[in-house]
């Protein structure tokens, strides 16, 4: 019972997250932009191929720098 809880604690949180960065891309700029929720699939199937061959914290870890690689790429390669 206490892991279901706990589980659905950091589901919320993850989805309280992708919310917040939607509400504050939309009162900026007045914009919907749906790359968030595409920044963070990716960052999910990151963490789904590392942790095959990687403990879980490293491949976590790992995940999160290269999802911000990517996000880093993709926004220096749109603002040019």
């Amino acid at each position: 019972m206490l892991e279901q809880i706990a589980g659905g604690l950091a589901l919320g949180g993850v989805y309280a997250l992708i919310a917040l960065g939607y509400t504050m891309v939309y009162g900026i700029i007045e914009l919907i932009n749906f790359a968030h929720g595409e920044i963070m699939m990716l960052g999910a199937f990151y963490v789904l191929a590392f942790s095959v061959s990687m403990s879980p914290d490293i491949s976590n870890a790992f995940a999160i720098y290269t999802s911000i690689a990517f996000y880093f790429a993709v926004d220096s390669h749109l603002n040019k």
